[in-house]
């Protein structure tokens, strides 16, 4: 019985430990981009779903999230990807965020390994089911994957639909 004690004292404590660090987490100020949004994509008239959750502490540093892509479209050029975060860099109402392709298919197979960029642009919620927010993915910036994103670009794509919420601590 007092094994049995013991053993519900420190599974007490462990769990009360566990939830402290989660909420100390949670109270932690941490920089962000999320959020999901559809656009048209200049080549050849493809639909581009991207979807992220990007999270870095407020000097870019500990980046982490991933990152999908999806497009589809008449011409074949179906295919998707995932990728974690490696970088994100914040401003105001602007992101930009790093990744590396993790996984690949369809057009897109060939692209496991590379690194790239998405500029984002958070400019609110949809207005009367219109959305506002831009994106700019791959504007050949060069990056190669490290924990330092370049610096942010105007991105030239406006969303179809749906939102991006970027956070600054």
């Amino acid at each position: 019985m007092k094994r049995l004690g013991v053993l519900l004292v420190t599974v007490g404590v462990a769990t009360l430990a566990l939830l402290m660090g989660a909420v100390a987490h949670a109270d932690s100020p941490q920089d962000s981009a999320v959020g999901s949004i559809t656009t048209i994509s200049e080549h050849a008239g493809l639909t581009v779903t991207t979807t992220l959750q990007a999270f870095s502490n407020p000097d870019g540093s500990s980046a982490s999230g991933f990152f999908t892509f999806e497009t589809t479209g008449p011409s074949g050029g179906t295919g998707n990807f995932s990728a974690h975060v490696t970088c994100l860099r914040v401003s105001g109402n602007q992101a930009t965020v790093g990744f590396v392709i993790d996984h690949a298919s369809g057009a897109a197979s060939g692209l496991v390994g590379t690194a790239d960029v998405d500029f984002i642009q958070d400019n609110g919620l949809p207005v009367h089911s219109q959305a506002v927010d831009r994106q700019d993915l791959n504007p050949n910036t060069g990056y190669t994957g490290g924990a330092t994103c370049p610096a942010w670009q105007y991105p030239k794509f406006l969303a179809l639909r749906g939102n991006f919420t970027v956070t600054d601590t």
